[in-house]
């Protein structure tokens, strides 16, 4: 008798909107400006998550996202910027980037970067 065990692809592409869902707690690097950051991960609907971050000052939330297995992605170009917002879940570790790149060359983009793990 013989057994054979197949493995199909990769198990980080299975996230679903439970896995997203969460408090996280870790750092956020704004150009080089490093800060503590809490994540909160909320459900909407059925599928689609809430994702809000907050700073010493600021508190940003990306409404309605639609999860694609493990990532995330959202992007809006308005008054002359473009932002973007990526991230990623593995396991129980949440890494996102949020970028701002504007038009007017004399302007710096802006780039902040988290790195964060379910609490």
């Amino acid at each position: 008798m013989v057994f054979c065990m197949f493995s199909c692809g990769d198990d980080a592409d299975d996230c679903i909107q439970a896995d997203w869902v969460g408090t996280y707690s870790g750092t956020i690097d704004c150009d080089g400006t490093v800060e503590d950051v809490t994540v909160t991960v909320t459900a909407s609907g059925d599928t689609d998550v809430i994702i809000s971050y907050e700073q010493d000052v600021f508190t940003t939330e990306f409404d309605a996202l639609t999860p694609d297995g493990c990532s995330v992605e959202q992007s809006a170009t308005a008054l002359g910027a473009t932002f973007s917002f990526d991230a990623d879940l593995d396991g129980t570790t949440f890494t996102a980037e949020d970028k701002t790149t504007f038009e007017d060359p004399l302007l710096s983009d802006i780039i902040c970067k988290i790195n964060a793990t379910k609490n």
